[in-house]
């Protein structure tokens, strides 16, 4: 008989899956997978934004019209402090719960800087910052204007000349206590007003550099 020499093609049979695997492990997987990232990524921001920012509530007049009582700003801790900047600072101040006070004032001069009210040639009375009078246009609505001088005085190091917009109602440098720079919170760029962050949200501009 003639022997059959045509090729044969071996064909390995299909292997069964093991462990009866099911496509949904892959899917929970990936599942677990984007949750686990996402909430990684929550912590992160939140741990951020504590870092970076945080929300003071005001009380009383003293940066009135600036800022009224029940507004709260947001405040950017990294922050290069300059004249004009509106600052919430620990004190020096004691309340009634024997805590230093937190305030909110509105930085007038730096370490090194000549702080001096006195008159002015219209006969208002004026800050001179380094011998320049300032142009204080956020007092603009305040009436009327403290009528006070102060002798000329240099910031020491390490510390900052702080007045309150509506100076009449306010406790601040003129009375001889100056602010730390280490125990600055933050520079506010925001307010609002109540709890809503939404509601009257408005930027507080940085005044111009001196």
């Amino acid at each position: 008989m003639q022997e059959n020499n045509l090729p044969v093609n071996e064909i390995n049979p299909p292997i069964p899956e093991q462990g009866g695997k099911s496509p949904w492990g892959k899917f929970i997987k990936k599942g677990l997978f984007i949750v686990g990232f996402i909430f990684v990524c929550m912590v992160i921001a939140y741990l951020l934004s504590q870092a970076l920012f945080a929300t003071v509530p005001i009380k009383g007049p003293s940066m009135e019209p600036t800022l009224y009582t029940n507004d709260r700003v947001l405040l950017f801790k990294l922050s290069n402090y300059r004249y004009g900047d509106v600052v919430v600072f620990k004190s020096d101040l004691i309340d009634e719960d024997g805590d230093n006070k937190y305030l909110v004032k509105r930085i007038i001069g730096l370490p090194g800087d000549t702080v001096e009210i006195k008159k002015d040639s219209s006969g208002e009375y004026s800050v001179y910052l380094n011998g320049e009078r300032l142009i204080e246009d956020y007092l603009d609505d305040i009436e009327p204007h403290a009528e006070e001088t102060l002798e000329l005085m240099t910031v020491p190091e390490g510390q900052f000349f702080f007045l309150g917009d509506h100076r009449t109602q306010s406790t601040d440098s003129r009375t001889g206590i100056l602010g730390d720079l280490e125990e600055i919170v933050g520079r506010a760029f925001l307010k609002y007003h109540g709890e809503d962050f939404f509601n009257e949200l408005t930027p507080i501009p940085r005044v111009k550099s001196k």
